[in-house]
């Protein structure tokens, strides 16, 4: 709830393009997250047991309620300017939110496997470029119009 708060006022910018909202907010939260890595990694000790199951639903269905709208609004905005070529605004999003929420069960994973050395840096950005062109394609953009692991970002977590 705090990473999306930090992230909000991107998307009541006006004067950012759809693409570059869509970024940004993710760009957001991952920083949100990067500023708050000794807690972040607390959590992924414990995130992915068999325990917290049930905690990872909740989290899921409170995140598929809080970010719908918000990703919503910026593909309606990204439809309106021509930008993204979805039918629906609001079923894309749900879509993206999935794939999105999926991608960060799996950045913990990759994380690691890569803190274990069972994968290269290589396949760990490979995996996020993978989720890249999924969303483009969603929002009918050209393959790599979105951009949302740099190579700063990527070497903190995964170097």
């Amino acid at each position: 709830e705090a990473a999306l708060a930090a992230a909000t006022p991107i998307v009541s910018d006006e004067t950012l393009p759809a693409v570059r909202k869509f970024e940004r907010l993710f760009v957001g939260i991952a920083q949100w997250k990067t500023e708050r890595k000794d807690l972040m990694l607390g959590l992924i000790a414990v995130w992915l047991s068999d325990g917290n199951t049930i905690v990872r639903e909740q989290v899921r269905r409170s995140a598929t309620a809080r970010m719908t709208p918000v990703l919503a609004e910026i593909v309606r905005q990204g439809q309106a300017d021509g930008s993204f070529h979805v039918s629906s605004p609001e079923h894309s999003a749900e879509v993206l939110l999935a794939l999105i929420l999926g991608l960060q069960e799996q950045a913990v994973r990759v994380f690691m496997a890569r803190e274990a050395r069972q994968i290269s840096f290589e396949d760990a950005v490979s995996t996020f470029l993978s989720y890249q062109e999924a969303l483009d394609r969603i929002l009918g953009l050209p393959d790599r119009s979105l951009q949302f692991l740099d190579d700063e970002t990527a070497r903190f977590w995964f170097d």
